[in-house]
């Protein structure tokens, strides 16, 4: 109680001046503590090394595997861009190997013909005209042929004109008409009028004109009737040929005007079939 009446009655100021003396506070730092600091940042920042390493080369090999995915694409376009391209190189021959069979036919016939006619006479000359026509035209087919440019596109070019279509269709019925007498079919042709002039290309016209002429003596019955037409529709121009044949069957409809589509009937007379 003595003590406390005796600390009770000094000063703040002499309880301060002995707390100031008799007690202390010694900072000291501690080495472990320092080492163990150290060693966490260390490998904090080595983790953050590693982090930043694994996430730089996933983003590199995520560039480049959408950079070869592109490559891949354009290979895969290319790919089918060259494949199209065979296909209707493909295709250009076979219209053009079937095409030229029609000229070959017709100077076959006339030289065979020219054999049994007088030298000088109408017949000899309309079959030199005849034959001289069809080489013609197989010349055109060949160099369309081997044009450069239809060779890289696998597409014909087309050269526009004023084209006659009646006298076209009239020579193409004159250049078959030895084939189909042959098999004593007539071919009968009539024009609304005399000339008619439309904007085409005329060795594509004529071809068209072949073609279906051809398949007409091709698959008609011996000792029957062609008829070739030609005539305005208002809207344009109607090519028409009509024969006596099977025609088409139903069940073949849906396929004959595809790529390598075929109907059932068969040529009269043994003829090749494209």
């Amino acid at each position: 109680r003595i003590l406390n009446k005796a600390l009770a009655s000094i000063t703040p100021l002499e309880r301060k001046q002995i707390s100031d003396r008799w007690i202390a506070i010694d900072y000291a730092t501690s080495d472990a503590w320092l080492r163990a600091f150290k060693i966490a940042a260390g490998a904090a920042a080595a983790i953050l090394a590693v982090f930043v390493l694994l996430f730089l080369h996933h983003r590199r090999q995520a560039r480049e595997l959408a950079e070869r995915r592109r490559i891949q694409a354009e290979l895969e376009q290319a790919h089918e861009r060259l494949t199209r391209i065979s296909e209707q190189k493909s295709e250009l021959l076979r219209t053009v190997t079937h095409d030229l069979r029609n000229p070959l036919t017709g100077l076959t016939l006339g030289i065979d013909l020219l054999r049994h006619a007088e030298p000088g006479s109408p017949d000899f000359q309309s079959q030199l005209d005849q034959m001289r026509a069809s080489a013609q035209l197989m010349m055109r087919l060949i160099n369309d042929l081997v044009d450069a440019n239809v060779l890289e596109s696998g597409r014909r070019n087309l050269t526009w004109s004023r084209v006659d279509v009646a006298a076209v269709l009239r020579e193409s019925a004159e250049g078959l008409a030895a084939t189909a007498a042959r098999k004593g079919i007539r071919l009968d042709f009539t024009a609304q009028e005399k000339v008619m002039t439309i904007q085409c290309d005329l060795t594509a016209l004529r071809q068209i004109a072949d073609n279906l002429i051809s398949n007409a003596v091709k698959f008609s019955p011996r000792d029957s009737v062609i008829d070739v037409a030609v005539r305005w529709t208002g809207t344009g121009i109607c090519l028409q040929v009509r024969d006596r044949g099977p025609g088409i069957s139903p069940e073949a409809r849906a396929t004959v005007f595809t790529q390598y589509g075929q109907g059932n009937a068969k040529p009269t007379g043994g003829e090749k079939s494209t």
